[in-house]
């Protein structure tokens, strides 16, 4: 077993709480991803998707559930489900 002393931060996305819309997609999507990881396992794939996702939220962009679209079929293809299979309409009613 492992014990962590010290971290570092390695990118802040401290302009997300600035845009109320940002923040709450965001939420939802740490969410997600909180309620689909194993404690103590590595999870490569899901990190740096959450990561470059948090990226997108922190900087301006125009079509912010356009994001959530791709974080969520990308999900999809970390799990293993075919995105094509679930269709749009899914989507549309997780956000």
């Amino acid at each position: 077993m492992f014990t962590l002393y010290q971290a570092d931060n390695i990118k802040s996305f401290y302009n997300i709480s600035m845009d109320f819309e940002s923040f709450f997609l965001c939420l939802f999507i740490i969410k997600l991803v909180e309620a689909n990881i194993v404690e103590g396992q590595p999870n490569n794939r899901l990190f740096e998707l959450l990561a470059q996702t948090l990226f997108l939220y922190s900087e301006k962009i125009d079509n912010k559930n356009l994001v959530l679209d791709a974080f969520c079929s990308s999900l999809w293809t970390i799990w293993a489900i075919d995105p094509t299979w679930i269709g749009v309409q899914y989507v549309a009613i997780i956000i």
